[in-house]
């Protein structure tokens, strides 16, 4: 793991009749998967879409290569290099790959007046090469599996030059055969000084392609992120997850797999 990438700090954020994130704290590393999980409703997404800026926070700090950024849409957050690909798959499917890819950012010629094929088509296929995917630029997306479409919203995140990846339940409806394909692909973006952000709740995963973890608490979304180089024990941390945490040490604070809480219950980020 490289450098710190990004840091987000005291991140709030409400809702009608929800406050959805209090004082919230997050970090990435250059060339590092950082998973973070937590139960259903516990704050992960909504940290990663203000991240991603498809929300806006109410108050905190979002620091990215060192620089104080606020990020008011998903454009704005592209342009900086930070893409999300959400569990929900964006591409559309009377597109060829290449029109996903580039879509609203399409080569033209004729004054501007008609799309370049054959320039969107070769950095399109530029692409895929670089990831060592087998695809063709001018298939259209509807005849793609689940796992190649997702293929192709990661390419479509290189396009912009992306240094920071999020990527929501990645695997859900992936094959055996398909999550060793993605995880390939995440080691070798990794290998390039990409941050990637791995929300999942499948724990065998965590255990191969994740760096370090940070759990998120139902209703407790504080973060006090430390190092720490253990091997954490995940069916240990998952419990805590749920709120069900081991005996209390001394100084109020108590460690479970990797874990550790202080007295209020507060997550902290353990590394592998």
């Amino acid at each position: 793991m490289g450098d710190v990438l990004l840091s987000m700090e005291g991140i709030d954020k409400s809702f009608p009749g929800v406050h959805a994130l209090d004082r919230a704290q997050f970090e990435l590393r250059t060339g590092e998967v950082h998973a973070l999980v937590g139960e259903n409703g516990a704050g992960k997404s909504t940290l990663m879409k203000i991240l991603a800026g498809i929300y806006a926070k109410d108050a905190g700090v979002l620091l990215y290569r060192g620089q104080d950024v606020d990020i008011p849409n998903p454009r704005a957050a592209q342009h900086l290099g930070i893409s999300m690909i959400h569990q929900e798959l964006n591409l559309m499917n009377h597109l060829t790959l290449a029109q996903n890819v580039f879509v609203g950012r399409e080569p033209r010629r004729g004054f501007g007046l008609m799309l370049d094929e054959s320039k969107i088509n070769a950095q399109a296929q530029g692409l895929f090469d670089s990831m060592r995917l087998r695809l063709d630029p001018r298939t259209k997306a509807a005849d793609l599996t689940v796992a190649k479409q997702q293929m192709v919203e990661i390419a479509k995140a290189l396009s912009f030059n992306s240094q920071v990846l999020i990527m929501d339940e990645p695997t859900a409806a992936l094959t055996d055969a398909e999550i060793e394909e993605l995880f390939r692909i995440i080691h070798q973006l990794r290998e390039k000084g990409v941050g990637i952000v791995y929300i999942s709740h499948r724990l065998e995963e965590l255990k191969r392609i994740s760096d370090r973890i940070t759990v998120m608490r139902y209703q407790i979304f504080t973060r006090n992120l430390f190092e720490r180089r253990t091997s954490p024990v995940l069916p240990s941390m998952w419990r805590d997850v749920g709120g069900r945490g081991g005996p209390t040490r001394r100084g109020g604070s108590r460690r479970r797999g990797g874990v550790e809480r202080d007295g209020h219950g507060d997550a902290r980020t353990a590394d592998r």
